[in-house]
């Protein structure tokens, strides 16, 4: 298992960067090669700008969020993956900046957020409700009982 995620993961880094290389070279042939250019320095600084504004402003909405009485954690997953396009942004290449690009659009970025964090919550069985869990692990014993005194019984002088 391990040996065949190892090599899936040197796949991607080898062919990731020579997709992204052809990529461009079909680009500039089709646009010319300083539009292409300039394509690249306009998402480098978008991606800039993102990352700038939003590390200033992740603080100040997590905060709210707790002001509201409401776990930060959504905020905070929020910013991270802002910030996460904004660095795909900045990487030169057409496919991490369609991929940024798509990760500045909220219905998309929240998507991609919940398959992301949906395994973060997972039991074993696959079940992700935590209400689930304490379902299951709620045992109900029916019955009756007696209490009985803390203080043992003296036997009676008839007995």
């Amino acid at each position: 298992m391990l040996s065949s995620m190892r090599f899936a993961l040197l796949l991607v880094f080898i062919a990731f960067p020579l997709l992204e290389i052809a990529l461009l070279i079909r680009v500039g042939q089709t646009i010319g090669v300083w539009p292409t250019i300039m394509i690249l320095i306009a998402a480098a600084v978008l991606g800039i700008i993102v990352i700038r504004q939003q590390g200033l402003s992740m603080v100040s909405r997590a905060f709210a969020a707790m002001n509201e009485g409401k776990p930060p954690i959504g905020p905070v997953f929020d910013s991270f993956v802002v910030i996460l396009a904004g660095f795909l942004l900045m990487i030169p290449g057409l496919l991490t900046d369609a991929a940024g690009l798509l990760l500045l659009v909220p219905p998309v970025r929240r998507r991609a957020i919940n398959w992301a964090t949906s395994g973060l919550f997972a039991t074993s069985d696959g079940t992700g409700s935590q209400a689930k869990r304490a379902e299951r692990r709620t045992v109900i014993i029916e019955g009756t009982y007696e209490r009985l005194n803390d203080t043992p019984r003296k036997p009676e002088k008839n007995e």
